[in-house]
């Protein structure tokens, strides 16, 4: 039968298709895990009962091979005397049976070590002289021979002491165990014993027969001890799985109030974790979403109802088209026109698209422009403005344009809402913080009474958000500038912060970095 490598290879396509189909067929998360845990405790065990069982055959061969060469080195002390009667080995040639009786006396206990050749029969020769014969000892324990006894006789060789072969085993092997023939006189030869090549007593065999049954049964119960613990393991698994799985249903269906209320302190706890702080988010995003709705609504809803008003008026002759009428109606223009244009760019820098162009831009120098820009409102407020910065030139990274729009507003905003009479101040200072940055500039702009609850300070810079009656709308803007500031200053590495002023209103405070060398 020719072997085909095709057909071969066809099979295991075919087998390792079957697998895949087999695992990725819709079957729970527990029972994937417990086949898995199944597998390979059971892979375990048979490996185990595998190495155990060679492991074992190995010593206990070991363990005989090192039983036979003490009988061994019996035979030799046998083989010895036999010489010294003898006056040498020469009368081992061609007699292989005498060295056969010294083998077999040798392998028996050493109480019964001596041979009594009177019980065997003389067909070798007359037994050694230094034998003493005593009829009235029992004959030798064992009854009939082992089935190994011609083995072991056959794997001995007898040398002179020139390494000439003289009886037993005529192959020599490297591996073979060498016992020297020594007397008082020197060394006469040497017996060389074939190392064991396998267990071959049924003894011993059954030994090692019992030793792997007893291994199995063990295996066996540790097997089912091993998959019970899989079968609770994997669904203790997935039992949290499923939960989070059902939690996230929820949520992709929109109920962003769907917790996971897992507590665990592992990875699968962080999981929950994260999937109940992502649905609070989702929550918040969308009132967040809710709230810009109704507000965009109302702040776009305010000034059309004053142009219709307007335009109503005008169309019924209640109200003439004169001067007064047409600037009125141009202030609600230009307010709903401002409306659009930051909600326009608010969007932008949401997702991230409007343009900056940075460059090594002199800080003092826009800082100074800006507060020119505003010198007109600022007086006519009745206000009075100061600012301290260092007397050297400060570089920043920036897009001096932004930049600008930012600080623009924020003094608008002081102008704006603070009381007549009031002051703002403007100061520029280096971080000292070891913590922080050394190469960060701070700016700070702050102005006096009416302030800001402190529960409406983190909110100032919310879209559409205005804190209370005396920042209101009568005031002019849509609680827009701050949200547009806070996003550009965070396009610039900076932050942008709102805090109590120690003048009585509001602390405006921006980090920057400063530009790299």
């Amino acid at each position: 039968m020719e072997f085909c490598p095709n057909k071969l290879n066809a099979h295991l396509d075919q087998l390792l298709c079957f697998i895949k189909q087999f695992w990725c067929a819709r079957m729970p998360l527990w029972r994937r895990i417990f086949l898995v845990q199944a597998s390979m405790v059971l892979l375990a065990c048979v490996a185990l009962i595998a190495l155990q069982q060679v492991r074992l055959e190995r010593g206990l061969l070991d363990y005989v091979d090192q039983l036979e060469v003490g009988k061994a080195r019996n035979v030799a002390a046998l083989v010895v005397e036999d010489y010294q009667a003898n006056n040498g080995l020469a009368h081992f040639i061609g007699r292989p049976r005498r060295l056969g009786h010294l083998i077999e006396a040798g392998r028996r206990d050493l109480a019964y070590a001596e041979i009594d050749w009177s019980r065997r029969p003389p067909n070798d020769g007359a037994p050694p002289p230094h034998v003493h014969r005593d009829d009235r000892r029992p004959p030798p324990p064992g009854g009939p021979a082992r089935p190994d006894a011609f083995d072991f006789v056959e794997r001995f060789s007898l040398l002179d002491a020139s390494g000439t072969y003289l009886a037993g085993n005529p192959k020599a092997h490297p591996s073979d165990h060498v016992l020297e023939l020594r007397t008082p006189a020197g060394r006469i030869g040497e017996l060389r014993l074939e190392r064991l090549p396998k267990l071959s007593n049924q003894w011993d065999r059954d030994f090692l027969q019992d030793q792997l049954h007893a291994s199995m049964v063990i295996g066996l119960v540790v097997l089912s001890f091993a998959l019970l613990a899989s079968v609770f393991l994997a669904r203790k698994l997935a039992a949290p799985l499923r939960a989070l799985s059902l939690t996230a249903q929820r949520i992709t269906d929109g109920d962003f109030s769907a917790r996971s209320c897992i507590s665990r302190q592992d990875e699968i706890g962080e999981l929950a974790k994260t999937l109940d702080k992502t649905a609070e988010t989702l929550e918040q995003v969308r009132a967040a979403r809710q709230r810009w709705t109704a507000d965009i609504s109302h702040e776009l809803r305010t000034p059309v109802t004053v142009l219709r008003a307007e335009t109503q008026a005008l169309e019924d002759g209640i109200r003439k088209p004169d001067a007064a009428a047409l600037a009125s109606l141009s202030n609600e223009i230009e307010r709903l026109t401002l409306l659009i244009e930051d909600l326009y760019q608010l969007s932008l820098s949401d997702i991230g698209a409007l343009d900056y162009h940075f460059e090594k831009t002199e800080l003092i120098t826009l800082i100074d422009a800006a507060v020119a820009a505003q010198s007109s409102a600022i007086a006519q407020a009745g206000l009075q403005i100061n600012w301290r910065a260092p007397t050297h030139e400060i570089y920043i990274n920036a897009d001096a344009r932004r930049l600008a729009q930012v600080l623009s507003n924020l003094l608008s905003n002081s102008v704006r809402y603070t009381d007549r009479g009031g002051q703002i101040e403007i100061a520029v200072t280096q971080l000292v913080n070891p913590s922080l940055s050394e190469n960060q500039w701070r700016i700070e702009l702050q102005d006096s009474a009416p302030g800001v609850s402190s529960a409406h300070l983190a909110k100032l810079g919310d879209p559409l958000f205005r804190a209370d009656a005396s920042r209101s709308r009568a005031f002019g803007g849509a609680g827009l500038g701050l949200a547009i500031a806070k996003a550009i200053v965070g396009a610039h590495g900076g932050t942008l912060s709102a805090h109590h002023s120690i003048l009585g209103g509001v602390r405006m405070q921006i980090d920057l970095p400063a530009a790299s060398e």
